[in-house]
């Protein structure tokens, strides 16, 4: 029997959930090998500017995980690469990679790695506005989304933090965030992505504290879902800030004469058609299954798109294929928190693998 340290995994996808998984399976004497196919490592976090619990910089812990992967010697990193074979020989698996130029994309090459098991942390592909006509994003530059507006507020980006509209540089005097934009909807996602409401009210509070009076703000919802450690508490912390909470979701956004959009919806609390103007609207939206890689390893999805698992409650971790297993996002919805801990659930179902006789 060979001993864990002797044995290698494929990490497929470099984002919180790749890193944590090869950082942890290093930290165990594991080796790793990270296959990412963009150039820089990271993933989504890369565009988040701080944590809305402590304030901390999310881009600045996604960075110092970064160096600590580049530097340990368990972990060997391709980026830029992806698998596009797959082949099970025993109970190794065969990889072919394709290499692709950063700098000329045509430019690629195949090349052969054999591992011992595989982890599957791609994580997601955020829903595409553009997919509801009718709220116009792609067509009204002052509607923007999510990933959007978080480049609005990063000091290093190109407003130097400061909220401004695309059409005419000025501070929007309104701004109106809309939850589950392509979530909870029999046509597109029908599950909850579970980072809308706790991101709108991050946002919305943000820009309160930013401006205060100077700003008003609206958060529309289907429901509020304050899910996670102290996210009801900053749901209250928002309410008492001034920010204006209407339950009901927009059926149109349109111009308006004064250069605003106006936002048409029926308020489900007082069953009343409402038209709000906002001079920025932002749509909060969901987490869509990245389940590219489903044929090329020979696992399959759920109905939600989802790679498939071997039981939705008791091992999330584990595919029905012997030897491959799911960390983070690729799995379903989950927060910065959720993937950091399924991740590390995956890391101890890749050792309890790696130590069975085979």
């Amino acid at each position: 029997m060979r001993e864990p340290s002797d044995r290698r995994v494929a990490v497929i996808g470099a984002g919180v959930a790749g890193l944590n998984t090869a950082l942890q399976l290093a930290a165990l004497d594991i080796r790793s090998l990270i296959v990412e196919k963009d150039p820089k490592l990271g993933g989504h976090a890369n565009l988040l500017h701080r944590d809305m619990l402590t304030g901390d910089s999310i881009r600045g812990w996604v960075g110092s995980k970064i160096d600590e992967t580049i530097r340990n010697p368990n972990i060997e990193v391709m980026n830029n690469a992806e698998i596009i074979m797959s082949t099970k020989e025993g109970r190794r698996f065969r990889l072919r990679i394709r290499l692709m130029s950063s700098k000329q994309p045509e430019e690629t090459g195949d090349i052969e790695a054999e591992v011992d098991a595989i982890v599957v942390a791609t994580g997601f592909t955020l829903f595409d506005a553009s997919r509801i006509p009718q709220y116009g994003y792609g067509r009204y530059r002052d509607v923007i989304n999510n990933m959007d507006y978080e480049t609005l507020t990063d000091p290093e980006g190109p407003t130097r933090g400061e909220i401004l509209r695309a059409s005419d540089g000025k501070r929007p005097k309104s701004i109106v965030f809309l939850t589950c934009i392509g979530s909870r909807d029999l046509k597109y996602n029908a599950y909850c992505c579970r980072i809308g409401c706790p991101a709108a009210l991050n946002q919305a509070l943000s820009v309160k504290g930013k401006y205060g009076k100077e700003v008003e703000v609206y958060v529309c919802y289907i429901d509020m879902r304050a899910v996670g450690r102290g996210v009801e508490e900053i749901y209250h912390e928002a309410m008492k800030a001034g920010i204006i909470f209407i339950q009901g979701q927009p059926s149109e956004i349109k111009p308006n004469s004064h250069g605003s959009l106006s936002v048409e919806l029926f308020d489900s609390s007082t069953s009343k058609l409402l038209s709000i103007t906002g001079d920025l609207v932002v749509l909060e939206t969901g987490l869509s299954p990245n389940s590219d890689l489903a044929p090329v390893l020979g696992i399959g999805t759920e109905e939600d798109g989802f790679y498939e698992v071997a039981h939705p409650k008791f091992d999330t971790s584990t595919t029905l294929v012997n030897g491959i297993f799911l960390a983070g996002t690729s799995e379903g919805p989950k927060d910065i928190a959720e993937t950091l801990d399924h991740s590390s659930k995956t890391v101890m179902k890749v050792l309890e693998y790696l130590l069975r006789d085979g």
